[in-house]
């Protein structure tokens, strides 16, 4: 039963099978001498030194990390807006941080790779979710104790004046 091919894991033929086990690729047996390699290979164009199928999964896997660590951002953004809402007695700098950091790196990340704000609307649907599992965890209040639907729409939770239920904000 093959395992995930990347990083040093194995592959191996079914237990209890005849078949041997096959040989593994650089990219199998050793991910960072293989990466070294293609580079090398690029920088002398030696295109049939190329390992076209690998190096295309992990260029499509540098996007689909950008797009999660968007994700990731907008969730701990929600998450610290959730708190800074619902548990307003222990609001401290250090959430206004964390709230202005997120908003920094995001609007970065956006002017940097702007493909990535057709990912935007639907990063921010997943990081609501996660950001309310990051509020009930970080506060130990119900999820019940939240509103079901985030209460801020994504213009919002950009914007670098909203903390909502302040006197700035009208909610």
């Amino acid at each position: 039963m093959a395992t995930s091919p990347r990083r040093g894991n194995t592959v191996r033929a079914k237990i209890g099978s005849d078949r041997p086990e096959r040989p593994k690729s650089l990219y199998e047996a050793d991910f960072h001498a293989w990466t070294a390699q293609q580079a090398a290979a690029i920088r002398a164009r030696q295109w049939e030194r190329l390992d076209i199928e690998n190096l295309a999964e992990e260029i499509e896997s540098l996007g689909r990390a950008e797009r999660r660590e968007l994700e990731s951002r907008l969730a701990i953004l929600v998450g610290h807006l959730l708190k800074w809402q619902f548990q307003s007695g222990r609001r401290s700098n250090s959430w206004q941080a964390t709230i202005d950091e997120q908003r920094r790196q995001i609007s970065r990340r956006l002017a940097a790779q702007p493909s990535l704000k057709a990912h935007l609307v639907e990063a921010f649907q997943e990081g609501r979710q996660a950001g309310l599992r990051l509020a009930v965890q970080q506060t130990d209040l119900p999820y019940g104790h939240f509103p079901v639907e985030c209460p801020y729409s994504l213009e919002e939770a950009l914007d670098p004046g909203f903390f909502p239920g302040t006197q700035s904000d009208p909610s």
